[in-house]
């Protein structure tokens, strides 16, 4: 946790305290308030300055197998709902492509949005058995939490469907229930940020469903080092710059 005004406390505990849809309504509601570029600025300052001088270990904060890095602004201790910030950098290869994303649910409802550039949030459920889906490897995702691996159990082979796309630019936002099945798209030739709210865990095991890759093992424990200070300081600025902020 590195925002540690008491005012993001009691903020998120209001939100905890809410029904699910009017939470996913204040948390957009909080969303399109923080994007405004002076609370963006002055949000970023106090995460800088508090990063630099913190004594803990930013565990949460990593690069993401989905092909992001994820920084944790803020973590509530009594709510655990979180603010965080995913960032996507343009390939350094001309024309290459991006790697599809793990298609995913996730522990929690959230709402994200769209800080630089665009993206396409791809909705899926499981296909019915009569169903001709996309197939997919299927695994058992076993939350990272502030551990620097995190764990996987292979399920065999599914099928999905794409049920729906929601094209997103920069200012807009959307939301996902914890139960929805989906993954992010993003430009290879652009850097995309996001700024997320995550609303409280509802479990702690997610369904991940690998389409680029076979681990090969029936379980496995996958290394997913954290970032230095210097490197989320970094990160940020070089957002802020992009920005203009």
């Amino acid at each position: 946790m590195t925002l540690r005004s008491s005012i993001w406390e009691q903020k998120f505990l209001r939100f905890a305290l809410l029904e699910r849809r009017e939470k996913q309504k204040a948390v957009a509601d909080e969303l399109q308030r923080l994007v405004q570029p002076d609370n963006l600025s002055s949000m970023f300052d106090e995460f800088v300055e508090n990063t630099l001088n913190s004594i803990h270990h930013h565990a949460d904060s990593y690069i993401h197998d989905n092909g992001f890095d994820k920084i944790v602004l803020f973590q509530d201790l009594k709510t655990k709902m979180k603010l965080r910030l995913h960032l996507w950098h343009p390939l350094v290869i001309p024309k290459m492509k991006r790697l599809r994303q793990n298609v995913h649910n996730h522990r929690w409802d959230f709402s994200s949005a769209i800080l630089l550039g665009r993206a396409e949030n791809i909705s899926y459920r499981f296909a019915d058995m009569e169903e001709d889906g996309e197939e997919f490897f299927h695994y058992r995702y076993y939350a990272r939490g502030s551990k620097e691996c995190y764990d996987v159990e292979e399920l065999g082979k599914t099928k999905l469907i794409c049920t729906k796309t929601e094209r997103v630019s920069m200012g807009e936002i959307y939301s996902v229930d914890n139960e929805t099945l989906h993954r992010v798209d993003t430009p290879e030739n652009q850097p995309v940020a996001t700024l997320i709210i995550a609303h409280e865990n509802m479990s702690w095991v997610t369904n991940d469903l690998l389409s680029e890759r076979y681990l090969g093992f029936k379980r496995v424990t996958l290394s997913s080092p954290a970032m230095t200070r210097q490197e989320i300081v970094g990160k940020v600025e070089n957002l802020r710059h992009q920005m203009g902020i």
